[in-house]
């Protein structure tokens, strides 16, 4: 019997170890500092760029022009944004009250980017394969906390609830962040599934599973069906079914806004007793500032969620949320103009770029990267998390580098 064999080198490890601490921190097993994860960015988007400045030939090589134009392509929408959020201030249209937060909040995801782009710098390929250690020795650790602090019937009837029904809370979900990360493996690994070991995406699959996060379940549903669809296209066909799909999200989002600002979204989900663990109560108190108009230019960053906490708007559990759905958040702070914009880089532009400046095929899968996340934000707030962007900025650079090689 061959034995499992890993090689890691200390570098490897202080970075396992890193992660693996900002996995506790988003999961509230145990009280970190509030920006511990931000900060385990930032040390490796530091350590990134130093290895860039002392390693000098970096600039020629093929992976780190990938990495450059990656970190490029996904940092443009927030270097918007920041733009538009000092106008948007500067002119006296921000919540003054938020203004110092707002510009802290803002720079999370860049970070969050930045810190990934670093790491893949610094570990190449091999940053994928130590971040799932980080996520094999959380979930070895945090499993029997779990259990311990909720007991077996408890943890049992919590990983079952999605599918039973019970009000008992899913343990899995503690670290929201992580489960939803684990779908981004999973369409990364199935994308390569031909070569690969099916262990490598079924054990994602598994966890994913075990988290029962109902959007997180939809959207991979939603994107098998597309591919099981597209698998007989020619992959220029692929291209003009994803920029149609592409639309109809656009189109969605817009609705979805409209139908939260109007009360018609809120009406039927009271009227039918669906239980959206406080979403709606929450979209609801702040769309009362909003309007559903091109003239709408929003409060500034962060507004939505820290309304909510200088409220003290009680949802789920008799606590106070984030506002949990991105989609209304980037309406909500940064008004009509930004929204647009933030739906069509991200939806046609980016895959869009890559395709150009790569190939088709790497369009394609990018893309399908990009609409996992997107179908997400509707009702979570992914798009500042720790793992999923992490892994997301991972992802979207491998593939780059794996099929550029295979089709050039």
């Amino acid at each position: 019997m061959q034995r499992l064999k890993i090689t890691i080198s200390p570098l490897g490890l202080l970075y396992v170890a890193m992660i693996t601490l900002a996995l506790f921190h988003q999961s509230g097993l145990f009280s970190f500092y509030y920006l511990t994860s931000i900060l385990v960015s930032l040390f490796w988007l530091i350590m990134g760029m130093l290895s860039y400045l002392i390693t000098k030939t970096r600039t020629k090589s093929e992976l780190y022009a990938i990495e450059k134009k990656v970190a490029s392509y996904l940092l443009i929408p927030w270097i918007a944004m920041i733009i538009y959020n000092v106008i948007l201030y500067s002119t006296g249209n921000g919540a003054e009250q938020f203004i110092k937060s707002s510009f802290v909040q803002i720079m999370f995801a860049p970070i969050i980017i930045g810190g990934a782009a670093g790491s893949y710098i610094i570990f190449g390929n091999k940053v994928i394969e130590y971040t799932k250690y980080a996520i094999l020795i959380y979930y070895i650790t945090a499993i029997p906390i779990m259990l311990y602090n909720l007991g077996v019937a408890n943890f049992i009837n919590g990983v079952l609830s999605p599918f039973t029904g019970s009000l008992v809370t899913n343990p899995f979900e503690q670290n929201s962040d992580l489960v939803l990360s684990l779908g981004i493996l999973v369409i990364y690994y199935f994308d390569y599934s031909k070569g690969m070991k099916k262990s490598l995406w079924l054990l994602p699959l598994m966890l994913l599973i075990l988290g029962g996060k109902r959007i997180m379940l939809l959207s991979l549903l939603i994107l098998c069906g597309i591919k099981i669809y597209s698998s007989m296209m020619s992959i220029k066909n692929k291209v003009r079914l994803q920029y149609f799909l592409s639309f109809v999200l656009l189109v969605a989002m817009f609705i979805f806004v409209y139908l939260i600002k109007s009360s018609i979204f809120s009406n039927y989900v009271y009227s039918h007793g669906i239980n959206t663990m406080g979403r709606v109560k929450m979209w609801d108190y702040v769309a009362q500032y909003v309007e559903f108009s091109p003239s709408y230019l929003g409060y500034g960053y962060a507004f939505s969620n820290l309304l909510l906490e200088q409220n003290r708007v009680l949802t789920f559990g008799n606590k106070v949320y984030v506002l949990h759905s991105d989609i209304l958040k980037i309406y909500y702070d940064l008004g009509f103009w930004i929204f647009t914009y933030w739906g069509i880089y991200n939806l046609f532009r980016l895959p869009h770029k890559i395709g150009k400046n790569y190939n088709l095929k790497i369009e394609n899968t990018v893309w399908l990267l990009t609409i996992y996340l997107f179908l997400l934000y509707f009702t979570d707030n992914a798009l500042t998390y720790f793992t999923v962007q992490t892994l997301y900025t991972y992802t979207v650079i491998d593939t780059i580098r794996k099929y550029n090689r295979e089709y050039n």
